[in-house]
């Protein structure tokens, strides 16, 4: 997988995904998503709060189904086409998103070091001590740490 591109910000669902259905069906263009991948899916009802998350299982890019470990809990809604032409330009299809990986550092394999990611304190030259701190959400880390 080194080198490849791995992520994606938001696609839709193709056709309705149904409560208790472990299988969703997507668009796969620029998707490429693994086992172990944490995948979040809108609501699409009145009801706000019937989104979820979802660990992937696999990923057929061909055809776009994509395979969960858990079963859904709530309808969403999907088709084929967009809907922005009936809608003044809103797709009202059921947005799917990554939630494992938004940014990827992917070190160089040269003698088994990869990347290092350094955080230090640091002294100023009038003495004050400035504290160094990292904090990073949604990030993946190939090959280095």
């Amino acid at each position: 997988m080194y080198g490849k591109k791995r992520s994606f910000k938001m696609t839709r669902l193709l056709e309705p995904a149904t409560v208790g259905s472990t299988t969703i069906k997507i668009e796969s263009e620029n998707v490429d998503l693994v086992a172990g991948d944490l995948i979040g899916l809108a609501a699409t009802d009145f009801v706000y709060d019937t989104g979820e998350m979802h660990t992937v299982v696999s990923f057929d890019a061909a055809s776009g189904v994509l395979t969960l470990e858990t079963p859904l809990e709530n309808y969403h809604w999907g088709a084929a086409v967009s809907t922005a032409e009936k809608y003044n330009g809103i797709d009202m299809r059921g947005e799917v998103v990554s939630l494992s990986r938004n940014i990827k550092v992917i070190g160089e394999r040269i003698d088994d070091w990869g990347c290092q990611i350094l955080t230090s304190d640091i002294m100023e030259m009038d003495g004050s001590f400035r504290e160094g701190k990292t904090s990073m959400d949604s990030v993946e880390v190939n090959y280095g740490g």
